[in-house]
Order: C-alpha cells, then sequence, then structure tokens
C-alpha cells in the first residue's frame, strides 16, 4: 500500500471509527469510482497488480488519468470493519469467508464466479465479489477480471448517466431542434443553447466546487462524406471550434484515439484526444470527442463536437456524460432520441 493510500484508508477509518457492526442506518461512504478491495495479503501479493491493471485502465486527457481509483485492505486489518462501509467494494475470496459470505446470493454454485449484492454493510452500497475455489485461487480471480472490468465500467456508467440526467431532460428543445435544423439532441436542462446560423452550440458551464466546463457543438455541410480521415475530422473541429470561442483551441496530435460508432441506423466517425489554449494568458486545456456523422437523408454530413475543461476534478464521469449526449443524436425521421440508462 502506498502512503497516500495508508494515510487516506487511516483517515477514513478515523471518519468511520465506531460504526462496526450492523448496516443499521449507515450511509456508504466515499466516491463511486473509488474501489475498496478486501482480499488475504497473500492472494492481493499474487493477483494485485493484475486487478489494477484490469480496473484502472488510463483514458486520455490533457495526461492519462484513471478510471478507478483501487486500494487494497486485508480482513486481517484492524481497519477492515469501518472500511467495509465504502460505497464500492470488492471482495476476493471462497465463498465461506466473512467479507465474501454477504455478496453470496446462490447456494451450491460452483466457483468461480462473478456475484453482486447491494447495501450489505451500508446503505447506497455495492459488494462486487470474486468467488474463487481455495486450490485456485490466483487463477480464478485472473480468469474473472476481463468480466469483472466489464461489469463494473458498464455500473458507473449507468451512474454517471443518471446523475447528468438528474436537472430533467430537455424534451422541449427536442421539438424545436427537429423544426429548425432537422437534428435533435437529448440535452439535461443545465445546458443552454446558442444558435449561429448552422450551428448550435450547447454550454454547461459551472463554477461550483471548481471550474467545470462541458460543452457540445453541432453543425453541418452538404453531401455525404463517409470518410475516416483523422486529419479532416480534426481540422473541421477547429475551424467550428474556433467560431464561438475567443481563443482557438489547438488539438494535440497524439495520443489521438479513433472508432466507428453506431447511432441507430447511422455510422459515426469518432476522434477523441487532447487540446490546449489560452485564455487571458492562462493556460487551459482538457480532452474533446468529435464525431462526423453522414446522414444520407438529409444530404449532409455533421460534425458533433464535445470538449471538456476540468481542471480541478476527475473527467472520466464528465467525459462518459459527452459519450452519452453525443450518443442521443438523431438526424432525419430518426430525430427523436431517449436518454441512455
Amino acid at each position: 500500500m502506498t502512503t497516500k493510500s495508508a494515510l487516506w484508508l487511516g483517515l477514513a477509518a478515523s471518519l468511520l471509527g465506531g460504526q462496526a457492526g450492523c448496516k443499521g442506518d449507515a450511509q456508504a461512504w466515499g466516491e463511486a469510482n473509488t474501489i475498496i478491495v478486501i482480499a488475504m495479503d497473500s492472494l492481493w501479493q499474487e493477483v494485485g497488480d493484475s486487478v489494477v491493471r484490469a480496473l484502472e485502465p488510463p483514458f486520455v486527457t490533457v495526461r492519462d488519468e484513471k478510471t478507478f481509483n483501487v486500494t487494497h485492505v486485508s480482513p486481517m486489518d484492524t481497519n477492515w470493519v469501518q472500511l467495509r462501509r465504502f460505497k464500492q467494494l470488492l471482495s476476493l475470496g471462497v465463498a465461506g469467508d466473512d467479507w465474501v459470505s454477504p455478496a453470496v446470493g446462490e447456494a451450491g454454485r460452483q466457483p468461480p464466479y462473478l456475484t453482486e449484492e447491494e447495501d450489505v454493510w451500508a446503505n447506497d452500497q455495492r459488494v462486487t465479489a470474486l468467488v474463487v475455489s481455495p486450490e485456485r485461487s490466483a487463477e480464478d480471480v485472473r480468469g474473472l477480471l476481463p468480466g469483472l472490468s466489464e461489469h463494473l465500467d458498464s455500473v458507473y456508467r449507468s451512474y454517471a448517466s443518471a446523475r447528468m440526467y438528474t436537472s430533467r431532460p430537455n424534451e422541449e428543445l427536442i421539438e424545436r431542434l427537429a423544426a429548425e435544423a432537422g437534428f435533435t439532441m437529448l440535452m439535461p436542462t443545465i445546458y443552454r443553447v446558442e444558435e449561429q446560423d448552422s450551428l448550435y452550440v450547447f454550454r454547461g458551464w459551472s463554477s461550483v466546487g471548481g471550474e467545470l466546463r462541458r460543452t457540445i457543438a453541432v453543425t453541418w455541410r452538404t453531401g455525404v462524406d463517409t470518410t475516416t480521415s483523422t486529419e479532416a475530422a480534426v481540422a473541421w473541429r477547429h475551424e467550428v471550434v474556433s467560431r464561438y470561442m475567443v481563443e482557438p483551441q489547438a488539438e494535440q496530435p497524439e495520443p489521438l484515439q479513433r472508432r466507428l460508432v453506431r447511432l441507430g441506423g447511422l455510422t459515426a466517425f469518432e476522434v477523441q484526444g487532447a487540446w490546449n489554449s489560452t485564455y487571458t494568458g492562462v493556460p487551459m486545456g482538457g480532452a474533446f470527442i468529435t464525431r462526423m456523422i453522414p446522414c444520407p437523408q438529409q444530404n449532409r454530413t455533421y460534425l458533433v463536437d464535445a470538449w471538456l475543461y476540468a481542471p480541478s476534478r476527475e473527467k472520466y464521469e464528465y467525459m462518459i456524460q459527452l459519450e452519452v449526449l453525443l450518443n442521443t443524436f438523431r438526424c432525419g425521421s430518426d430525430a427523436a432520441p431517449t436518454p441512455a440508462r
């Protein structure tokens, strides 16, 4: 355990001290992207590096950041009874272990398997367990890691999406966009809309708890362009952002991530990377997702671009939210999206 993790766990233990025992009215503590792993030291020494690699894959903003923050604690540690109050727990062990058995729902099931239970030692808590055999504990854990990583990421994406729409989806905006522009996106009501001819800009800016800027821009050109040229997408993005920003953004050439994305009956070409700029002499930077989306029904190609500036915050949740919003884009007769849940 790193010094930073030890200090953090010590603080948590002092805050939660005296809460051992049954759940009662205890509320789970910690962030949704923090995972406390409960496993014997001997098992953790064998699989710890593999677990961390599976659950902390980096994603690119202005620098590599972790998707989840993973910290291990042994059930033999005197702090574990308090630390089991955290919001997100991952238990590794056999079905009869005290830190595993509360999450085991089916009697007689043969390991290895993944199982999960909510509100075990605290309210608003999720306990995920990798139930393994005593003879092959390390091998079983490693075999379950791909499914575990996919499952936890899916759960977190649902959480991030739900939090984004707590301000209520702007359903009135759908009708207006469909009538005026021929496309729709299901935006939360906290985003304000600006229009400049064939350019629509949606801004969700806040200074509460630190600077947070989430911006999505949508524009189009005549013609169906099915190119998958990274240079063309980035150049169009730069042109569009320069139309509504006082200081233009410079896209960092590497690393750039590229992929094709299905949006109903459409196929978008996506480029994701980092940007930087200077505003009133202050350096700024963040992440962007830009998509070129051909819409044959309208003989158009859309550019749908999202960028994030959140210098004092962890960014994975906000990048998920921007991706969810981009996924609600529809054009032509399909312009009637619903939020991803």
